[in-house]
């Protein structure tokens, strides 16, 4: 057990689209871990996607998100990103996509130190017979070129797992499980992070 950590998460998701063919997103959400760390983090991002047919999206996003850290100390993270979304279907219920990302850490009020990452995901989205449910899984790599010190969550193998349900027009709630295996050049408690989000879109 002292080699897994586990957390607690809560998001709210809110989607404008503009002719189809943009989407804005906006989600603030807190996340909290259970051991002795107390570490915690509040956020807030927002994001701009532009489809090209059905398969190709252009994304850009920047998250703000601000830690509570007793160990490394508090700070303010900034991280705009800019990636590319290329989503395949398999059958009228099965899709398989594929996101490729690259963004920039920013800290401010803290001694870590700014880097870039790539991230790369590759998920699986279905759709149940019954049109108020779906469920996504899928894997994502974070890349790094020279290890980081001073940073809690800079790069892992990470699982998810989300299952989602329409309450109404436009309304969703959705549970989400990740599975991080944290690298070992990271400042983390345990190598392993289990984490449980609820999360609501409208």
């Amino acid at each position: 057990m002292a080699q897994t950590e586990f957390f607690g998460e809560f998001g709210v998701h809110k989607t404008f689209k503009i002719k189809e063919l943009w989407v804005i997103n906006i989600e603030s959400n807190y996340k909290h871990a259970y051991q002795l760390t107390k570490w915690r983090r509040i956020g807030l991002s927002g994001g701009i996607s532009r489809h090209f047919g059905k398969h190709v999206t252009l994304l850009f996003g920047i998250s703000n998100n601000y830690r509570f850290d007793p160990k490394l100390g508090d700070f303010y993270e900034l991280s705009p990103a800019l990636g590319a979304d290329f989503k395949l279907p398999i059958t009228s219920n099965l899709a398989i996509s594929q996101r490729s990302k690259v963004e920039s850490k920013n800290f401010f009020i803290s001694k870590h130190v700014h880097y870039f990452r790539a991230r790369l995901r590759i998920e699986l989205a279905y759709k149940f017979n019954n049109p108020n449910w779906s469920m996504n899984t899928g894997y994502e790599w974070y890349f790094l070129k020279n290890p980081i010190n001073n940073e809690r969550f800079p790069s892992s193998r990470e699982f998810n797992l989300t299952i989602k349900k329409k309450i109404r027009n436009g309304h969703a709630l959705g549970l989400t499980y990740l599975r991080n295996v944290f690298l070992p050049h990271s400042d983390n408690v345990g190598v392993n992070g289990n984490t449980i989000s609820l999360w609501y879109e409208f």
